[in-house]
């Protein structure tokens, strides 16, 4: 009688359970606070591309190398649908998005693969804003451009002329 090898009964659940536990491991308790701190899912589309403007994509979504929301007004209140992202990396390679009708903009790894830090601009029309320091490896805008502004964040990335 041969052997194919494969566990099978007790030995069987035990590499189950080794397997569970290994990859239970490598869960991220840092990551995992700054998932709950964002509470529940508010009211709206649900999940999805037009979900959760304003607050730091890249702490759900490991697909994106840098995502953001753009508003039309100093407060976040209003989302500026169409607006051009675009970023410019140590390298000068460039790339571009258009903001969504939640404000909502991402770029996806393998899409993007920039050099850091990078350079970001934002035009719509004739407005065009460009940020006066380098983005050095944040890629969630949300993570220092806050709904508040203080010490640590300009507050909302916007449109609106001074």
């Amino acid at each position: 009688m041969r052997d194919s090898g494969r566990a099978t009964g007790p030995r069987r659940r035990r590499g189950s359970v080794i397997f569970l536990l290994l990859l239970s491991a490598c869960s991220d308790p840092t990551r995992e606070r700054e998932r709950d701190a964002l509470g529940p899912e508010p009211p709206g589309p649900g999940p999805g591309p037009f979900h959760r403007p304003g607050q730091p994509c890249l702490v759900c979504h490991d697909e994106f190398v840098v995502a953001g929301t753009i508003f039309e007004d100093r407060a976040g209140a209003r989302a500026a649908s169409g607006a051009v992202v675009r970023l410019v990396d140590f390298t000068g390679a460039q790339a571009r998005a258009v903001t969504n009708d939640a404000g909502n903009f991402f770029f996806t790894r393998g899409e993007l693969d920039p050099s850091w830090p990078l350079w970001v601009k934002v035009e719509r029309g004739d407005l065009a804003v460009e940020m006066t320091s380098a983005v050095h490896r944040e890629g969630s805008c949300a993570g220092c451009h806050t709904r508040e502004p203080g010490p640590l964040s300009p507050g909302p990335v916007h449109l609106e002329e001074p």
